[in-house]
Order: C-alpha cells, then sequence, then structure tokens
C-alpha cells in the first residue's frame, strides 16, 4: 500500500492538467491562491524579516529581538491567520465547484453540525503534531511522519465529504490504510525537509489544491493488508462526546 500511494502522489490525472488550463472556476481559484500565499504572505514576510532589520537596527539603534517582536505581533501572526482562513475558503470553492459539477450539493442540517463537530478532531490532531516535535532524540522524525500522513488524508477528506461519508467510517478507513496515505503524502515530506518552514508553508498550500483535486478522479480501491493502527482513538472519543452534546442543544 505504500508502494500504491507514492506512485498515486506523482501521478497527476489527465483530467486534472485540463481541468487547471481549461476551467476558468479553477483557474480563478488557484490564482486567488498564489496571490494571498506569495504577494501578501510570503513575499512581505522575507522583506519584514530579512531585508528591512539591519535598516531599522542602524536608523532607530533598535534591539532586534524587540524589532521581531513586534513584526510577530503586529505582522505575522495576523496575517498567518489570515491566510490560513483564505487557503480553507479557497479550498471549500474547490468543494463546491466539484459537489456542483457532480450535482451533490443537498446538504442535510445533520451532515452540517456533523462535518463542523468533526473538524474539531483536524484541531486536535494538528496541536498534537506540534508537541511530537518537542520529543527529545525522534520528535523530529515523528513529526515529519505525523505531518505527512496528516497533509494525505486531510486531502482525501475533502472529496469524501461530498459523498457525505460519516466520519466513523472515514477514521476506519484511514486508520486501516495508514501506509496508503503516508506514501501519498511524501511530496509534502520531501518539501518540509528541503525548505524552510515559511517557504514550506507557502510550496504546501499552493500544491494542496492540485492534491486534492487529484483524489477526485483517483479510483483507486484500496484494501490494505496492515494492521489498522488507531490514530484517532482520543480525538474520536472526544469527537463522539461533543456530537452527542451538538445534537441534544440542536433537538432543545
Amino acid at each position: 500500500m505504500l508502494k500504491y500511494g507514492i506512485q498515486d502522489s506523482v501521478h497527476i490525472e489527465y483530467n486534472l492538467i485540463k481541468a487547471l488550463m481549461t476551467e476558468k472556476e479553477i483557474i480563478k481559484i488557484f490564482k486567488d491562491i498564489l496571490i494571498i500565499n506569495i504577494f501578501i504572505y510570503y513575499l512581505p514576510s522575507i522583506l519584514y524579516y530579512k531585508i528591512i532589520p539591519e535598516s531599522v537596527s542602524l536608523l532607530f539603534y533598535l534591539n532586534l529581538k524587540y524589532y521581531y517582536h513586534i513584526v510577530n505581533i503586529f505582522w505575522y501572526f495576523p496575517i498567518f491567520i489570515i491566510t490560513q482562513l483564505s487557503n480553507l475558503h479557497f479550498y471549500s470553492k474547490i468543494i463546491y465547484y466539484y459537489s456542483e459539477k457532480n450535482n451533490n450539493r443537498s446538504f442535510d442540517i445533520k451532515y452540517i453540525s456533523q462535518t463542523f463537530f468533526y473538524q474539531l478532531c483536524y484541531i486536535f490532531i494538528n496541536f498534537s503534531i506540534n508537541l511530537i516535535y518537542y520529543i527529545p532524540h525522534v520528535g523530529n522524525f515523528l513529526y515529519l511522519l505525523s505531518v505527512t500522513f496528516f497533509y494525505s488524508f486531510y486531502c482525501y477528506d475533502y472529496k469524501y465529504n461530498i459523498y457525505k461519508i460519516d466520519y466513523n467510517s472515514k477514521i476506519y478507513f484511514y486508520e486501516k490504510n495508514w501506509a496508503y496515505f503516508l506514501g501519498n503524502g511524501l511530496p509534502f515530506g520531501i518539501i518540509l525537509l528541503i525548505f524552510n518552514t515559511m517557504e514550506a508553508y507557502v510550496l504546501i498550500s499552493c500544491i494542496l489544491p492540485i492534491m486534492i483535486i487529484n483524489s477526485f478522479y483517483n479510483e483507486r480501491k484500496l484494501e490494505s493488508e496492515y494492521i489498522r493502527v488507531p490514530f484517532f482513538t482520543i480525538p474520536k472519543y472526544i469527537i463522539n462526546i461533543l456530537l452527542k452534546e451538538g445534537y441534544q442543544k440542536m433537538n432543545c
């Protein structure tokens, strides 16, 4: 399964290439993604972190440590949040486009609420992955594996959301086919190894929608012979509690 995941990660469907070149809606979305990530986030960040610091230090006799604190508070953290929210918005537009194209736009209230609470699972996992980085000796390696896996199934989750597959089935599917998703996320792992954090974030943000769309064309049937690894045991337990409470509030 690891081999198949790697193969699918580097195999770009002809229909995807055609869509990127001919479908105006997809082209527009990618232009927006490039603008927000490169021209609004990355280039100004390079300016503030690499070009300006020395000049500011000479002109205002300001300790660079305080300069970076100021930049982080008033520039980097706000623009990073805005960029992430914008990327999620653009990815959602891709989902909507393909939902509309496949005449699958009916979302009932139960599914919407379930999807909302399901996103909390990603927040929990993302937080856990960042904690893994600080484990002595093996933290870097485990972090790389975790992020590679996370980005991969995140791509496919957009596809499965369109088909309204319930979160329990998706979680079981991811846990059973962990080797495939680990291999499929290889491009993200390579980017994280080669580039620094800021550059890796921009590249992944631009590549992610391509991988998302590519997953729509992937019809491979996954039947893993590997043992199931329960990555989602704790997040699943938390989500089940939240879902139960959420449904109770909705029925009040």
